[in-house]
This record gives C-alpha cells, structure tokens and sequence, in this order.
C-alpha cells in the first residue's frame, strides 16, 4: 500500500471500519484502497460488497463502524514496492509558516506532516517555537539505511517512549512543570533534522512504540481553502492560545498538535466526504497524556471554533474524547436556552 497510519499494531478492519487516514496527499481515506468487502450479517449470511455489485451500498460499506457485521475478508489495491526520501525538518514558525510554503510542499512530495510540539523553543518564547516538518517523496535510489539499522532504530524508539512515559506521568502530577519538561523531551527525543530514503513500509510506520504512551486525542477534517491560509490560521491559534493559557498557568496541550493532508473522500460516512475529489482537507488534531488537566475544555473551545468555522467533521477513530466533548457542549446549549 503507498499509505496507512502511522501505528503498526492496529487490525487492518479497524482502521478501514473507521475511516482512518494515512499522510500521502494525493490519497483519500485508507478505505478508498478497498476494492471488495466479504462481510458476515447478523443473520449469518455472507456478503459480498464491491463498486461492481453497487457503488452506494460499497460506499456505505467501507466505512461502517462494524454496524453491517464483521469483516471476514477484504481486498485492497496494493504495489510493489518502493522506496521513499524521508526527510525531517524543524523550521522556525516565523521563517517557514506561510501557505506558499506549506502549498508548495503539499505539491511536491507524496506525503507531508508538521508537528508543533509546545514550548519547544528556549526561553519559552513562542516567537522562537520551531515546527517539525516530515516530507516524504518516492524515488528509483537505492535505500541508505539497511533493514537491521530500521529494525535498532524502532527497537530504540520502543526506549525512548518508554521513558517519555514516566516522564509524562509527571505532567500529570505537576502541570507546572509542563513547558520544561515539553521542552526538554523535544531537544532530547524529537529535533533531529534528517534525510534518507527508506522502504515505503518504514517510511509509513516512521515511529514504533506509540502505545507506550496513552494520550487523549482530538482530530477534525478541515476543508482546505485554496491558498492554504486556514491551515496558516488554525496552527496559529493553537500556538496563540497555548501561551495565553500558560500565562495562566493552565497546560492543556502537552503531546502535539499536528495535521497531515489528504483529498476529499466518496465515502459516505467519511469525514473528508465532497463531491469534488480533487478538494484538499486537513486533519488536525491535539493531543496530550491522559489525565491532562483542561484537556477536555480546550478540545470544546477548538471543537465549536472548528464545527462553527468550518463545518468541519470529527474523525471518528479518534473521536473517544468527542462523546465528550458534544456532552458538555450540549449542556452548554441547554444551560443557555
């Protein structure tokens, strides 16, 4: 496949079943790669979906949260494969952030994800916040990293969030500590500017050991405009607000935030669903360790902005903290009627 998610130890039905997404922008959801679906009903019969048979019930099929029944088989489109340029870079926000920029690296490579990990500059000033940018494209080179040297990078990975685990579990102590403790974690662990050019597979699964480390998360499909300047626009006011909160010592960003690029989807219980295909959108999410005080609160306020802004849709894999986050905006509304 030329894109899945990042985390390799998730069930191939779970991820199509929910609509999950990879980073490749010129794809759509990871359910689009489906070309057939043998699924067992609650009667116990056998059925077989696919655009052949019917395209509306195939649709409605390929993302379906398990209500049709349970996947017994299903088919993807695959390719041989191939190699990728994988590299990582950590601008400044003020020198790199702008839509041309983030346009032109949407259209020049096959994938592209950017972090902004909070606090991560020296002095704590976010005029000096760095981004991590991650960029990969496809080419006929040779790889320059062996399978052995993946195989002890992600065995070293598996360590380090190990490590970053405990460490988190201090956040949650003393929130306090938040802006040290981010930045410290980002010099040590994360900013380290790279290029090689790896199988696809590893290029994909860039980061092991993510289950070492339970998070909340909250993500949402944003319809991109056409110069890319809400994307611009939402990433500023995370960082806006991030220092806002801190100047009153409440830290409820302490992971990332962090979106990735794909098209519009056709199915129709997606969350970048449009009639035009060709239409980009952006999912952006926010996540912090469990247990992170004011989470649940900054995820309503980006939520209402998001869904009010944008009519933008909750991506539903990752929509755990979203019943919640609805439940306290319901009673909001109610509470103002």
């Amino acid at each position: 496949m030329d894109a899945a998610v990042v985390l390799n130890t998730v069930t191939t039905s779970g991820i199509v079943s929910t609509g999950c997404h990879g980073a490749r922008c010129a794809n759509s959801t990871i359910p689009e790669k489906v070309i057939s679906f043998q699924i067992v009903t609650a009667n116990g019969e056998l059925r077989e979906f696919s655009d052949e048979i019917d395209p509306v019930e195939m649709s409605a099929a390929r993302i379906s949260f398990g209500l049709l029944g349970i996947i017994y088989k299903l088919t993807f489109i695959v390719e041989p494969m191939f190699n990728l340029i994988m590299k990582d870079n950590f601008p400044k926000i003020s020198d790199y952030w702008k839509p041309e920029n983030l346009k032109n690296d949407v259209l020049n490579n096959d994938s592209v994800e950017v972090f902004y990990w909070p606090f991560n500059a020296a002095g704590l000033n976010e005029k000096n916040d760095k981004l991590w940018v991650k960029t990969c494209k496809r080419t006929n080179l040779n790889v320059t990293e062996s399978q052995i040297e993946e195989q002890f990078g992600s065995a070293f990975q598996n360590l380090e969030l190990e490590f970053g685990d405990r460490v988190y579990q201090h956040i949650v102590k003393f929130p306090e500590s938040t802006p040290y403790i981010t930045h410290f974690l980002f010099k040590a662990g994360v900013e380290h500017e790279s290029e090689k050019i790896i199988q696809a597979p590893d290029a994909i699964h860039y980061q092991n050991g993510i289950d070492h480390i339970p998070c909340m998360d909250l993500e949402f499909a944003i319809k991109i405009n056409n110069d890319f300047s809400n994307v611009i626009d939402e990433i500023n006011y995370i960082v806006k607000r991030i220092y806002e909160l801190a100047a009153d010592k409440k830290y409820p960003l302490n992971i990332a935030a962090e979106f990735r690029i794909n098209k519009a989807s056709k199915c129709l219980l997606a969350s970048t669903y449009d009639e035009n295909p060709d239409t980009y959108y952006c999912l952006l999410e926010i996540l912090s360790i469990n247990g992170t005080q004011g989470f649940l609160d900054f995820s309503i306020e980006l939520s209402e902005r998001w869904m009010k802004k944008y009519n933008a849709q909750p991506h539903w894999a990752k929509c755990g903290n979203m019943f919640l986050v609805l439940f306290h905006m319901c009673v909001n509304i109610w509470e103002n009627v």
